[in-house]
Protein backbone atom coordinates (compact mmCIF):
# COMPACT_ATOMS: atom_id res chain seq x y z
CA UNK A 1 0.00 0.00 0.00
CA UNK A 2 2.85 2.38 0.77
CA UNK A 3 4.27 2.02 -2.74
CA UNK A 4 0.98 2.88 -4.40
CA UNK A 5 0.39 5.79 -2.04
CA UNK A 6 3.77 7.19 -3.01
CA UNK A 7 3.02 7.01 -6.71
CA UNK A 8 -0.49 8.40 -6.30
CA UNK A 9 0.85 11.32 -4.30
CA UNK A 10 3.68 12.11 -6.69
CA UNK A 11 1.71 14.52 -8.84
CA UNK A 12 0.61 16.49 -5.81
CA UNK A 13 4.09 16.61 -4.37
CA UNK A 14 5.59 17.45 -7.76
CA UNK A 15 4.21 20.97 -7.60
CA UNK A 16 6.05 21.50 -4.33
CA UNK A 17 9.30 19.68 -5.03
CA UNK A 18 9.76 21.02 -8.54
CA UNK A 19 8.11 24.35 -8.19
CA UNK A 20 8.99 26.26 -5.07
CA UNK A 21 12.09 27.96 -6.34
CA UNK A 22 13.12 31.43 -5.34
CA UNK A 23 11.17 34.09 -7.11
CA UNK A 24 10.60 37.77 -6.61
CA UNK A 25 9.10 41.14 -7.38
CA UNK A 26 10.42 44.58 -8.21
CA UNK A 27 12.58 46.51 -5.74
CA UNK A 28 15.03 49.36 -5.61
CA UNK A 29 17.87 46.95 -5.00
CA UNK A 30 21.05 47.68 -3.13
CA UNK A 31 23.26 47.48 -6.18
CA UNK A 32 25.01 49.86 -8.50
CA UNK A 33 26.61 49.38 -11.91
CA UNK A 34 30.11 48.00 -11.83
CA UNK A 35 32.57 50.90 -11.89
CA UNK A 36 36.20 50.05 -11.21
CA UNK A 37 37.06 53.70 -10.50
CA UNK A 38 34.84 53.59 -7.39
CA UNK A 39 36.11 50.30 -6.07
CA UNK A 40 37.09 50.24 -2.42
CA UNK A 41 37.06 47.91 0.53
CA UNK A 42 33.82 48.30 2.43
CA UNK A 43 34.13 48.55 6.18
CA UNK A 44 32.96 45.78 8.48
CA UNK A 45 29.86 47.79 9.35
CA UNK A 46 29.10 48.58 5.69
CA UNK A 47 29.38 44.94 4.66
CA UNK A 48 27.18 43.75 7.49
CA UNK A 49 24.55 46.36 6.63
CA UNK A 50 24.74 45.54 2.92
CA UNK A 51 24.22 41.81 3.41
CA UNK A 52 21.31 42.54 5.75
CA UNK A 53 19.65 44.84 3.18
CA UNK A 54 20.05 42.28 0.40
CA UNK A 55 18.61 39.51 2.56
CA UNK A 56 15.65 41.68 3.53
CA UNK A 57 14.94 42.39 -0.14
CA UNK A 58 15.18 38.75 -1.13
CA UNK A 59 12.81 37.63 1.60
CA UNK A 60 10.42 40.45 0.76
CA UNK A 61 10.50 39.39 -2.88
CA UNK A 62 9.64 35.75 -2.25
CA UNK A 63 5.98 35.17 -3.23
CA UNK A 64 5.39 33.59 0.14
CA UNK A 65 1.63 34.11 0.30
CA UNK A 66 1.16 32.36 -3.05
CA UNK A 67 3.53 29.56 -2.07
CA UNK A 68 1.61 29.13 1.18
CA UNK A 69 -1.65 28.87 -0.78
CA UNK A 70 -0.17 26.13 -2.94
CA UNK A 71 1.19 24.31 0.08
CA UNK A 72 -2.20 24.48 1.82
CA UNK A 73 -3.95 23.02 -1.24
CA UNK A 74 -1.46 20.16 -1.53
CA UNK A 75 -1.60 19.40 2.20
CA UNK A 76 -5.40 19.45 2.26
CA UNK A 77 -5.68 17.25 -0.84
CA UNK A 78 -3.23 14.74 0.60
CA UNK A 79 -5.00 14.52 3.95
CA UNK A 80 -8.57 14.41 2.61
CA UNK A 81 -8.46 12.80 -0.83
CA UNK A 82 -5.52 10.47 -0.29
CA UNK A 83 -6.45 9.21 3.16
CA UNK A 84 -5.39 5.56 3.01
CA UNK A 85 -8.39 4.50 5.10
CA UNK A 86 -11.00 6.02 2.77
CA UNK A 87 -13.03 4.41 0.00
CA UNK A 88 -11.82 7.17 -2.34
CA UNK A 89 -8.23 6.16 -1.78
CA UNK A 90 -9.17 2.57 -2.50
CA UNK A 91 -10.45 3.69 -5.92
CA UNK A 92 -7.07 5.22 -6.75
CA UNK A 93 -5.14 2.32 -5.29
CA UNK A 94 -7.05 -0.22 -7.37
CA UNK A 95 -6.52 1.84 -10.52
CA UNK A 96 -2.81 2.19 -9.80
CA UNK A 97 -2.29 -1.52 -9.17
CA UNK A 98 -4.08 -2.36 -12.40
CA UNK A 99 -1.82 0.00 -14.32
CA UNK A 100 1.24 -1.33 -12.48
CA UNK A 101 0.53 -4.86 -13.71
CA UNK A 102 0.39 -3.51 -17.26
CA UNK A 103 3.87 -1.94 -17.06
CA UNK A 104 5.47 -4.93 -15.30
CA UNK A 105 7.01 -7.84 -17.19
CA UNK A 106 8.28 -11.04 -15.58
CA UNK A 107 11.64 -11.89 -17.11
CA UNK A 108 12.79 -15.08 -15.43
CA UNK A 109 13.02 -17.09 -12.23
CA UNK A 110 16.11 -18.36 -10.47
CA UNK A 111 15.96 -20.98 -7.71
CA UNK A 112 18.52 -22.30 -5.27
CA UNK A 113 18.18 -24.51 -2.23
CA UNK A 114 17.59 -21.46 0.01
CA UNK A 115 16.16 -18.79 -2.28
CA UNK A 116 13.81 -18.34 -5.20
CA UNK A 117 14.27 -15.05 -7.08
CA UNK A 118 11.77 -13.53 -9.50
CA UNK A 119 13.21 -11.06 -12.01
CA UNK A 120 10.95 -8.28 -13.27
CA UNK A 121 11.18 -5.20 -15.45
CA UNK A 122 8.94 -2.15 -15.05
CA UNK A 123 8.72 0.77 -17.43
CA UNK A 124 6.91 3.75 -15.93
CA UNK A 125 5.50 5.74 -18.83
CA UNK A 126 3.09 8.63 -18.29
CA UNK A 127 1.04 7.32 -21.22
CA UNK A 128 0.12 4.30 -19.10
CA UNK A 129 -1.11 6.41 -16.17
CA UNK A 130 -3.72 8.67 -17.71
CA UNK A 131 -7.32 9.72 -17.25
CA UNK A 132 -9.43 12.44 -15.66
CA UNK A 133 -10.20 11.88 -11.99
CA UNK A 134 -12.98 13.92 -10.40
CA UNK A 135 -13.85 13.73 -6.73
CA UNK A 136 -17.55 13.14 -6.09
CA UNK A 137 -18.30 14.81 -2.75
CA UNK A 138 -21.67 13.13 -2.32
CA UNK A 139 -20.33 9.62 -2.88
CA UNK A 140 -16.91 10.46 -1.41
CA UNK A 141 -15.26 8.61 -4.28
CA UNK A 142 -13.14 9.34 -7.33
CA UNK A 143 -14.68 8.93 -10.77
CA UNK A 144 -12.45 8.20 -13.76
CA UNK A 145 -12.86 8.76 -17.48
CA UNK A 146 -10.33 8.12 -20.23
CA UNK A 147 -8.06 10.92 -21.47
CA UNK A 148 -4.59 11.11 -23.07
CA UNK A 149 -3.21 12.91 -19.98
CA UNK A 150 -3.74 12.72 -16.24
CA UNK A 151 -5.84 15.24 -14.34
CA UNK A 152 -7.27 15.49 -10.83
CA UNK A 153 -10.29 17.71 -10.11
CA UNK A 154 -11.12 18.42 -6.48
CA UNK A 155 -11.97 21.21 -4.05
CA UNK A 156 -9.69 22.92 -1.58
CA UNK A 157 -10.52 23.59 2.07
CA UNK A 158 -12.53 26.66 1.04
CA UNK A 159 -14.60 24.74 -1.49
CA UNK A 160 -12.88 26.27 -4.52
CA UNK A 161 -12.45 24.07 -7.59
CA UNK A 162 -8.84 22.96 -8.17
CA UNK A 163 -7.24 21.10 -11.06
CA UNK A 164 -3.86 19.39 -11.01
CA UNK A 165 -2.70 18.16 -14.40
CA UNK A 166 0.27 16.52 -16.08
CA UNK A 167 0.72 16.53 -19.85
CA UNK A 168 3.61 15.22 -21.93
CA UNK A 169 4.59 15.71 -25.55
CA UNK A 170 7.33 14.97 -28.07
CA UNK A 171 9.72 12.06 -28.40
CA UNK A 172 10.56 9.86 -25.43
CA UNK A 173 13.63 8.07 -24.11
CA UNK A 174 13.76 5.29 -21.57
CA UNK A 175 16.00 5.91 -18.54
CA UNK A 176 17.17 3.45 -15.91
CA UNK A 177 15.76 4.63 -12.57
CA UNK A 178 16.88 1.98 -10.10
CA UNK A 179 17.03 -1.72 -9.32
CA UNK A 180 14.99 -2.86 -6.33
CA UNK A 181 15.79 -6.15 -4.61
CA UNK A 182 13.27 -7.11 -1.92
CA UNK A 183 13.23 -10.19 0.30
CA UNK A 184 9.59 -11.00 1.08
CA UNK A 185 10.40 -13.66 3.64
CA UNK A 186 10.21 -17.44 3.51
CA UNK A 187 7.48 -19.40 1.77
CA UNK A 188 5.94 -22.69 2.83
CA UNK A 189 8.92 -24.60 1.46
CA UNK A 190 11.29 -22.63 3.70
CA UNK A 191 12.96 -20.70 0.87
CA UNK A 192 13.35 -16.94 0.82
CA UNK A 193 11.15 -15.27 -1.79
CA UNK A 194 13.03 -12.43 -3.47
CA UNK A 195 11.93 -10.02 -6.20
CA UNK A 196 14.57 -8.30 -8.30
CA UNK A 197 12.96 -5.50 -10.29
CA UNK A 198 14.68 -3.16 -12.73
CA UNK A 199 12.70 0.09 -12.90
CA UNK A 200 12.82 2.39 -15.92
CA UNK A 201 11.11 5.72 -16.46
CA UNK A 202 10.21 7.03 -19.87
CA UNK A 203 11.42 10.62 -20.16
CA UNK A 204 9.38 12.79 -22.56
CA UNK A 205 10.81 15.65 -24.60
CA UNK A 206 8.48 17.93 -22.67
CA UNK A 207 6.18 17.64 -19.69
CA UNK A 208 4.12 20.26 -17.90
CA UNK A 209 2.56 20.09 -14.46
CA UNK A 210 0.03 22.80 -13.66
CA UNK A 211 -2.14 23.68 -10.69
CA UNK A 212 -5.17 25.93 -11.04
CA UNK A 213 -7.78 27.13 -8.58
CA UNK A 214 -11.03 28.75 -9.62
CA UNK A 215 -9.73 28.94 -13.18
CA UNK A 216 -6.59 30.86 -12.10
CA UNK A 217 -3.22 29.20 -12.66
CA UNK A 218 -1.29 29.17 -9.42
CA UNK A 219 1.77 27.34 -10.72
CA UNK A 220 3.18 25.66 -13.78
CA UNK A 221 6.35 23.61 -14.16
CA UNK A 222 7.57 22.84 -17.68
CA UNK A 223 10.54 20.54 -18.25
CA UNK A 224 12.12 20.24 -21.69
CA UNK A 225 14.67 17.54 -22.49
CA UNK A 226 16.91 17.69 -25.55
CA UNK A 227 17.53 14.28 -27.11
CA UNK A 228 19.26 15.37 -30.33
CA UNK A 229 22.63 13.95 -29.29
CA UNK A 230 21.20 10.80 -27.69
CA UNK A 231 20.57 8.79 -30.83
CA UNK A 232 17.93 6.08 -30.57
CA UNK A 233 19.24 4.12 -27.59
CA UNK A 234 17.91 4.31 -24.05
CA UNK A 235 18.97 7.38 -22.13
CA UNK A 236 21.91 6.47 -19.92
CA UNK A 237 23.63 9.04 -17.71
CA UNK A 238 26.90 7.18 -18.15
CA UNK A 239 26.98 7.77 -21.90
CA UNK A 240 24.23 10.24 -22.76
CA UNK A 241 23.94 12.56 -19.80
CA UNK A 242 21.20 15.12 -19.31
CA UNK A 243 20.40 18.27 -21.28
CA UNK A 244 17.37 19.78 -19.63
CA UNK A 245 15.62 23.11 -19.15
CA UNK A 246 13.07 23.63 -16.39
CA UNK A 247 10.85 26.70 -16.18
CA UNK A 248 8.76 27.34 -13.06
CA UNK A 249 6.14 30.06 -12.98
CA UNK A 250 4.18 31.12 -9.92
CA UNK A 251 1.23 33.33 -10.78
CA UNK A 252 1.91 35.54 -13.79
CA UNK A 253 5.08 37.38 -12.76
CA UNK A 254 7.51 35.04 -11.06
CA UNK A 255 9.72 32.78 -13.10
CA UNK A 256 12.66 30.51 -12.41
CA UNK A 257 14.64 29.03 -15.30
CA UNK A 258 17.26 26.32 -14.91
CA UNK A 259 19.31 24.79 -17.69
CA UNK A 260 21.32 21.70 -16.78
CA UNK A 261 23.87 19.90 -18.89
CA UNK A 262 25.42 16.86 -17.22
CA UNK A 263 27.48 14.21 -18.96
CA UNK A 264 30.04 11.88 -17.48
CA UNK A 265 33.58 12.77 -18.49
CA UNK A 266 32.65 16.23 -19.73
CA UNK A 267 32.40 19.67 -18.17
CA UNK A 268 28.87 19.82 -16.79
CA UNK A 269 27.14 23.16 -16.42
CA UNK A 270 24.16 24.64 -14.69
CA UNK A 271 22.64 28.06 -15.34
CA UNK A 272 19.88 29.22 -13.05
CA UNK A 273 18.00 32.52 -13.20
CA UNK A 274 15.21 33.96 -11.07
CA UNK A 275 13.22 36.76 -12.62
CA UNK A 276 10.25 38.91 -11.87
CA UNK A 277 8.78 40.60 -14.91
CA UNK A 278 12.19 40.25 -16.63
CA UNK A 279 14.08 41.74 -13.66
CA UNK A 280 16.88 39.38 -12.64
CA UNK A 281 16.94 38.62 -8.93
CA UNK A 282 19.36 35.69 -8.74
CA UNK A 283 21.74 34.29 -11.32
CA UNK A 284 23.78 31.18 -10.57
CA UNK A 285 26.25 29.38 -12.82
CA UNK A 286 28.28 26.29 -11.99
CA UNK A 287 30.66 24.20 -14.05
CA UNK A 288 32.58 21.07 -13.18
CA UNK A 289 33.54 17.56 -14.19
CA UNK A 290 30.95 14.82 -13.78
CA UNK A 291 31.72 11.11 -13.39
CA UNK A 292 29.46 8.09 -13.45
CA UNK A 293 29.97 4.64 -11.95
CA UNK A 294 27.73 1.94 -10.54
CA UNK A 295 26.46 1.68 -7.90
CA UNK A 296 27.29 5.24 -6.85
CA UNK A 297 25.71 6.77 -9.95
CA UNK A 298 26.44 10.28 -11.10
CA UNK A 299 28.94 12.35 -9.12
CA UNK A 300 29.73 16.03 -9.44
CA UNK A 301 33.31 16.71 -8.39
CA UNK A 302 35.38 19.88 -8.59
CA UNK A 303 32.95 22.69 -9.36
CA UNK A 304 33.30 26.40 -10.09
CA UNK A 305 30.53 28.51 -8.57
CA UNK A 306 29.34 32.04 -9.38
CA UNK A 307 26.25 33.38 -7.63
CA UNK A 308 24.94 36.92 -8.14
CA UNK A 309 22.24 38.43 -5.91
CA UNK A 310 20.58 41.51 -7.42
CA UNK A 311 23.99 42.53 -8.85
CA UNK A 312 24.66 43.74 -5.30
CA UNK A 313 26.66 40.77 -3.97
CA UNK A 314 28.61 38.13 -5.84
CA UNK A 315 29.86 34.81 -4.46
CA UNK A 316 32.69 33.27 -6.48
CA UNK A 317 34.80 30.25 -5.77
CA UNK A 318 35.12 26.51 -5.96
CA UNK A 319 33.74 23.41 -4.28
CA UNK A 320 36.26 20.60 -4.59
CA UNK A 321 33.61 17.86 -4.49
CA UNK A 322 30.04 19.05 -4.98
CA UNK A 323 28.48 15.64 -4.35
CA UNK A 324 30.32 15.37 -1.02
CA UNK A 325 29.35 18.98 -0.18
CA UNK A 326 25.69 18.17 -0.70
CA UNK A 327 26.02 14.96 1.34
CA UNK A 328 27.52 16.90 4.26
CA UNK A 329 24.65 19.40 4.11
CA UNK A 330 22.17 16.52 4.23
CA UNK A 331 23.94 15.23 7.35
CA UNK A 332 23.83 18.66 9.00
CA UNK A 333 20.12 19.16 8.36
CA UNK A 334 19.20 15.66 9.52
CA UNK A 335 17.51 16.01 12.92
CA UNK A 336 18.96 12.64 13.94
CA UNK A 337 22.58 13.73 13.45
CA UNK A 338 24.53 13.99 16.72
CA UNK A 339 26.27 17.22 17.71
CA UNK A 340 29.72 15.66 17.18
CA UNK A 341 28.80 14.33 13.74
CA UNK A 342 27.33 17.71 12.81
CA UNK A 343 30.57 19.44 13.86
CA UNK A 344 32.54 16.99 11.71
CA UNK A 345 30.24 17.63 8.73
CA UNK A 346 30.67 21.40 9.09
CA UNK A 347 34.43 20.97 9.22
CA UNK A 348 34.24 18.90 6.04
CA UNK A 349 32.14 21.62 4.36
CA UNK A 350 34.80 24.19 5.03
CA UNK A 351 37.52 21.95 3.64
CA UNK A 352 35.53 21.53 0.41
CA UNK A 353 34.33 25.09 -0.25
CA UNK A 354 36.53 28.09 -1.01
CA UNK A 355 34.19 30.98 -1.70
CA UNK A 356 34.93 34.71 -1.77
CA UNK A 357 32.48 37.61 -1.60
CA UNK A 358 32.43 40.65 -3.87
CA UNK A 359 30.06 43.62 -4.15
CA UNK A 360 28.54 45.65 -6.96
CA UNK A 361 30.34 43.69 -9.66
CA UNK A 362 33.72 44.94 -8.41
CA UNK A 363 36.85 42.82 -8.78
CA UNK A 364 38.07 43.64 -5.27
CA UNK A 365 37.59 40.74 -2.86
CA UNK A 366 35.71 41.93 0.22
CA UNK A 367 35.29 38.82 2.37
CA UNK A 368 35.48 35.05 2.45
CA UNK A 369 32.64 32.69 3.27
CA UNK A 370 32.66 29.68 5.55
CA UNK A 371 30.07 27.76 7.60
CA UNK A 372 29.61 27.83 11.35
CA UNK A 373 27.22 27.01 14.16
CA UNK A 374 27.00 28.02 17.78
CA UNK A 375 24.48 25.26 18.50
CA UNK A 376 25.69 21.95 17.00
CA UNK A 377 22.75 20.14 18.59
CA UNK A 378 20.43 22.00 16.16
CA UNK A 379 19.96 20.92 12.54
CA UNK A 380 21.27 24.13 11.04
CA UNK A 381 24.45 25.83 9.83
CA UNK A 382 25.04 29.49 9.09
CA UNK A 383 27.27 31.12 6.46
CA UNK A 384 29.85 33.38 8.12
CA UNK A 385 31.54 36.34 6.44
CA UNK A 386 35.18 37.09 7.29
CA UNK A 387 36.31 40.50 6.06
CA UNK A 388 39.82 41.09 4.78
CA UNK A 389 40.81 42.58 8.15
CA UNK A 390 39.71 39.40 9.95
CA UNK A 391 36.39 40.52 11.41
CA UNK A 392 33.53 38.02 11.29
CA UNK A 393 29.78 38.46 11.07
CA UNK A 394 26.95 36.02 10.54
CA UNK A 395 24.18 36.74 8.08
CA UNK A 396 20.99 38.43 9.16
CA UNK A 397 18.36 35.79 8.57
CA UNK A 398 18.12 32.02 8.87
CA UNK A 399 15.74 32.03 5.91
CA UNK A 400 18.30 33.76 3.73
CA UNK A 401 21.00 31.43 5.05
CA UNK A 402 19.01 28.43 3.92
CA UNK A 403 18.37 30.14 0.61
CA UNK A 404 22.08 30.60 -0.07
CA UNK A 405 22.93 27.07 1.03
CA UNK A 406 20.18 25.61 -1.15
CA UNK A 407 21.51 27.44 -4.18
CA UNK A 408 25.07 26.29 -3.57
CA UNK A 409 23.77 22.71 -3.22
CA UNK A 410 21.82 22.94 -6.50
CA UNK A 411 18.63 22.38 -4.47
CA UNK A 412 15.83 24.59 -5.71
CA UNK A 413 12.83 23.32 -3.82
CA UNK A 414 13.60 25.60 -0.86
CA UNK A 415 10.35 24.68 0.78
CA UNK A 416 11.94 24.74 4.22
CA UNK A 417 12.50 28.46 3.71
CA UNK A 418 8.91 28.78 4.89
CA UNK A 419 9.45 27.34 8.33
CA UNK A 420 12.41 29.63 8.98
CA UNK A 421 10.68 32.69 7.56
CA UNK A 422 7.54 32.35 9.63
CA UNK A 423 9.34 31.10 12.72
CA UNK A 424 11.42 34.28 12.73
CA UNK A 425 8.41 36.38 11.76
CA UNK A 426 10.67 38.20 9.38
Amino acid sequence: MKESRFVLTILLVLCIVMGLSLTGCSHDHDASPADSTNERLLTYEEQMAKIQRLQEEILDDLPMSRIQEIHDIIRYADSVYLDATSIAYGDLDEWYRTRLRIVTSELSTSATEDTITYFYERVFDADNFTGIFTYDKAAKRWTHVSAPYIQFNFEDAEGKACTLELRTSGNKRRMLYNQAVINHGRDDSGRDNVTNTVNYVTVPAQCTVSLTRGGEQLMAVTITNIFDSYGTSDTDLASNGLDQTKVVTIGSDFRATRHTYVKAGEVSTLDYTLEDDDKTIVHLTTSGLATFAQPQGLRLGYTNVELDLYSGAQYRGTISDLSDFIAQMVTIYDEKTSANDRKAAISQLNSLAKIDVYYNGWSLRQASLDFRTDAPDRAFVSPAYTTTDGKVFLSYSKSADYLLISLLCNDYSLWDTLRYKYAEKY
